[in-house]
């Protein structure tokens, strides 16, 4: 449900592709969608995709590791930096 969530879902697209999954399943409002996102997107998530970012693994690599797919990870990586930052990490030119 994270990574839909990060990947641009809306609550009520997960909502709706999960109840499509599991019809008799409870607690799949996009209200507890919303509640279940903040809860678990915390830094712990995060923390563990930069760590290995920062020992010099590839994208690609985290990516394996951690069963996202590459952009997602690449995504994560860029997350706190400043345009700058990112249009250099990126190799574009300004």
């Amino acid at each position: 449900m994270m990574i839909l969530k990060m990947l641009g879902w809306t609550d009520k697209e997960v909502s709706e592709e999960l109840l499509e999954l599991w019809p008799d399943a409870k607690g799949l409002s996009e209200d507890s969608i919303q509640k279940s996102y903040r809860k678990n997107c915390d830094d712990n998530f995060f923390g563990g995709i930069l760590d290995n970012i920062t020992r010099g693994c590839s994208v690609e690599t985290v990516a394996k590791r951690h069963a996202l797919p590459p952009i997602l990870v690449q995504a994560i990586k860029l997350r706190d930096m400043t345009d700058q930052e990112r249009f250099k990490e990126l190799g574009f030119s300004a």
